[in-house]
């Protein structure tokens, strides 16, 4: 099926660990939080709180390498249908990004989440997913904050699709395309 509909709102931040200069090959650490409130409706993926650490690396030239680790834990025990939750999974994301003028870069990354349900007997809720995006980010500075405008398209691909007969990587058949606006506020 095909549609456009709004999404959760998420509330993220970070935290640096550790602030290398500028273009240094010093890795730079940094600590997430993030909660997600859910939109009513049937695309909504609850409400959540999140945690994890990320890491930033220059490889060479203007390209990075990027990591994330995170654990995420569903508020309800129950989704919106009555199916049963984890109390958490965990999940990460690898990527790299390229650095096209000093402020846009474009990107491509791959992301994995276990399944955040428990035990229901139907292969889409049950299998863990994940997807491979691409994207483009611009940096601007607007009223004397940082402002990043980020867009991107993202397939789903199944890793476990294998034990349905489908492949390795047989796509589940669900792209979006989205855009992320992020302020980056200093303490």
């Amino acid at each position: 099926s095909s549609g456009v509909r709004f999404g959760d709102i998420v509330l993220a931040g970070k935290a640096a660990l550790t602030s290398p200069p500028p273009g240094s090959y010093i890795p730079a650490l940094a600590a997430r939080l993030a909660v997600n409130l859910a939109v009513p409706g049937p695309f909504s993926n609850g409400n959540s709180l999140g945690a994890g650490r990320s890491i930033e690396q220059k490889l060479f030239g203007r390209l990075y390498a990027h990591g994330d680790a995170r654990v995420i834990a569903p508020l309800e025990s129950q989704d919106a249908r009555g199916l049963d939750l984890k109390p958490a999974s965990v999940g990460g994301t690898v990527g790299l990004e390229y650095g096209v003028t000093n402020n846009t870069s474009i990107g491509v990354q791959f992301d994995y989440q276990q399944s955040a349900y428990h035990g229901t007997g139907m292969h889409p809720f049950d299998d863990d997913y994940s997807d491979v995006s691409f994207g483009i980010r611009r940096a601007a500075r607007v009223f004397a904050r940082d402002i990043v405008v980020q867009l991107w398209a993202k397939e789903d691909v199944n890793l476990n699709a294998k034990s349905h007969g489908q492949g390795p990587l047989a796509p589940h058949g669900d792209s979006d395309f989205a855009t992320g606006i992020k302020v980056k506020v200093d303490f």
